[in-house]
């Protein structure tokens, strides 16, 4: 699934493995925490990339080396953020009840959605102008 990561177009975009989890329709499981650690959330950003409805600051580029056994890859990480802060509970509002499941067993949280899922839906949110973010 991360085979070729290194050379996507983005970290979460095109070639990513969150690319790859939405091509396969998987099941995203969280177990003991909220689906606020939903990094899924951050492949239609790098999809839409200038045409997400959220301005974005670039930040530095974070030179580094990926170690896959013997072979050692170069790779640049590009740093960047959103102008907007974030509020990961609309997702809520924005996904249907059935397709974003949250539910305790003996006291634990656990949160399960499938990849495609997410995408389409914050896709065709973001088309309209509604995203997780807040202006400020």
């Amino acid at each position: 699934m991360t085979t070729g990561h290194e050379t996507a177009e983005s970290d979460c975009g095109r070639g990513s493995p969150f690319d790859v989890m939405t091509a396969h329709d998987t099941l995203i499981l969280g177990i003991g925490k909220p689906f606020e650690v939903l990094t899924h959330v951050h492949h239609i950003e790098d999809l839409m990339g200038a045409d997400f409805p959220v301005p974005m600051s670039v930040g530095s580029q974070l030179p580094m080396t990926l170690v896959d056994g013997q072979e050692e890859i170069p790779f640049t990480l590009q740093r960047r953020g959103y102008m907007w802060k974030r509020n990961m509970w609309k997702l809520r509002d924005i996904m249907q009840r059935d397709e974003l499941l949250e539910w305790r067993f003996h006291h634990v949280r656990l949160f399960a959605t499938r990849a495609r899922d997410v995408t389409e839906a914050l896709r065709n949110a973001a088309e309209r102008g509604i995203t997780l973010y807040e202006q400020p």
